[in-house]
């Protein structure tokens, strides 16, 4: 009987699931080119991207955006060193939360946890002096049970609770949207193709496993998209 994969085994088989992905979160292309038709439009000198990944994100900014210097930050040092060599952007080992540097646009994508959840995100974006701020993050789309909660922890109930927690933070919400069942499905395809893609029994295991709990989550967990701008640079 094939036993569940666990420690090395399993970091290079999630590893696998995310590096299958363009985007390591449920973001389609045609959202990352409205995101930076957005990020264009703030007229940025600095944009830092926390917890980029493998950087794909940040690459394709920096390609977009040749005006800003664009700046990727993650701590896992094997997905730095796997970052674009060629590309525009600079890569950074280094903890999200304790970062510092120049910073008038802030994204953080599904990395929120890596400064202690959103409160504290977004205290530390205005602490760097970042004006403008794009967050990728989970919340509850519908009403989770026990078995969700466990496993992901608690979330803001509703895109109302995001708003509401981003401006209590001292944001103004530019705009807000949730990434669609559509991109959902494409995102967890993905993952699980890249660890079938192994081979093995337990790459087959770990992927049935996580088929399984798509089931149990999909339409309940969401993933939110927040465009939001310091309060105090708002124009009155």
């Amino acid at each position: 009987m094939t036993e569940r994969p666990s420690g090395d085994e399993l970091r290079t088989l999630m590893n696998a699931g995310s590096a299958a992905l363009t985007f390591n979160a449920p973001m389609s292309q045609h959202r990352a080119s409205d995101l930076i038709h957005t990020l264009a439009s703030w007229n940025a000198s600095d944009i830092v991207d926390f917890g980029c990944g493998r950087g794909s994100f940040a690459t394709t900014i920096a390609a977009a955006i040749d005006s800003a210097h664009v700046v990727g930050i993650d701590n896992v040092a094997e997905f730095i060193h796997e970052a674009d060599a060629d590309s525009a952007a600079t890569f950074d080992v280094a903890d999200a939360s304790t970062w510092s540097g120049p910073c008038d646009i802030a994204i953080s994508i599904g990395s929120s946890h890596a400064f202690g959840g959103p409160v504290s995100m977004l205290d530390r974006f205005a602490d760097l002096g970042a004006r403008n701020a794009i967050v990728g993050d989970g919340f509850w789309m519908a009403e989770p049970d026990e078995w969700c909660v466990e496993i992901f922890g608690d979330m803001p109930a509703g895109l109302e609770a995001v708003q509401v927690g981003a401006q209590e933070q001292g944001w103004e919400v530019l705009d807000l949207d949730k990434s669609s069942i559509e991109e959902w499905d494409t995102f967890e395809s993905g993952w699980r193709k890249g660890i079938r893609d192994i081979g093995t029994d337990s790459a087959g295991m770990l992927a049935d496993e996580r088929e399984a709990e798509y089931a149990r989550y999909r339409g309940v967990l969401g993933f939110s998209w927040l465009c939001a701008r310091r309060a105090d640079e708002m124009t009155i």
